[in-house]
């Protein structure tokens, strides 16, 4: 019992130096910063659900768009929203992931192993419907603070680590990236409308770059034991390249509020839905 209890300091510790924290606000600095048009490094490694060492460049092969995504795969909360925004719209896509788009889903908490990103790929493969080359086209990766932190100043993801609930929190959505490795464009949020997706990754497979886009930052937040309630919250809006209309804010929230109502009080190793069955350990 010492020595468990041990590695899990050890554990908390690694993962606080992490990122930078914010002890009074913990949704304080955490955003997305809009890098269109900027290239990610492709020479940075993690590992697969295999337990192999791959480096990015193995998933851009000059010709197909890839969808990427940066979760962690033992949150409930926002992370859980994503990866089902993921497969629900992968459903609704004609083009076929595996084969004409690949997608990365790689974890920001360093301490999870690639046996629990094979889990939450195989529970998210049962949830995408209507893609038969999915297994091959969508990838779940771990890997080390330094390769996790470059990715993330690459992209743009300003996230950050709760000391007191001990979980990262971060922003929510996607990136499609060019064939190339370079951002075309992001999708904020957890809810990804198909053909938006769809023109996206036609764009992204030319080469073309898009334009930074008006923002609705929903943050993945964590538990709160108070109020019996897992933290998906709007925190700010930041203004891109347009005027963000009424209607899709009201849109988010009433979204929000929706999944809110329909998972009240869910207590952290709980398991309620096909969605969050596969997530080992339970946080968040």
């Amino acid at each position: 019992m010492l020595t468990r209890a041990v590695a899990q300091t050890n554990s908390s510790q690694v993962a606080a130096q992490a990122v930078a924290q914010s002890a009074t606000s913990p949704t304080k600095g955490v955003y997305y910063e809009q890098k269109v048009n900027h290239a990610i490094p492709l020479d940075l490694t993690f590992t697969n659900s295999r337990g192999q060492v791959v480096a990015l460049k193995q998933f851009f092969d000059g010709k197909h768009p890839v969808i990427l995504v940066t979760p962690f795969y033992r949150c409930k909360a926002g992370c859980t929203l994503e990866l089902q925004g993921m497969a629900d719209a992968f459903g609704k896509l004609q083009y076929k992931l595996g084969r004409d788009f690949t997608a990365l889903t790689i974890s920001i908490n360093p301490l999870e192993p690639p046996q629990l990103a094979a889990q939450t790929k195989e529970g998210y493969l049962k949830m995408t419907k209507n893609q038969p080359y999915a297994a091959e086209g969508w990838h779940f990766l771990v890997g080390t603070q330094k390769n996790i932190q470059a990715l993330a100043q690459a992209t743009g993801f300003h996230y950050n680590y709760n000391l007191q609930y001990q979980q990262f929190v971060h922003p929510t959505g996607i990136l499609v990236l060019t064939p190339q490795g370079r951002i075309y464009r992001y999708f904020f949020g957890t809810d990804y409308n198909p053909s938006d997706l769809k023109i996206a990754l036609i764009k992204a497979s030319q080469n073309q770059i898009g334009s930074p886009i008006d923002q609705i930052i929903a943050i993945c937040c964590t538990w709160n034991p108070t109020t019996g309630h897992y933290g998906v919250v709007i925190q700010r809006v930041i203004v891109g390249a347009g005027t963000l209309t009424v209607l899709a804010l009201a849109g988010l929230i009433g979204g929000l509020f929706y999944w809110e109502k329909k998972h009240p009080k869910l207590p952290l190793a709980a398991s309620t839905t096909e969605g969050e069955r596969h997530n080992a350990g339970g946080a968040i």
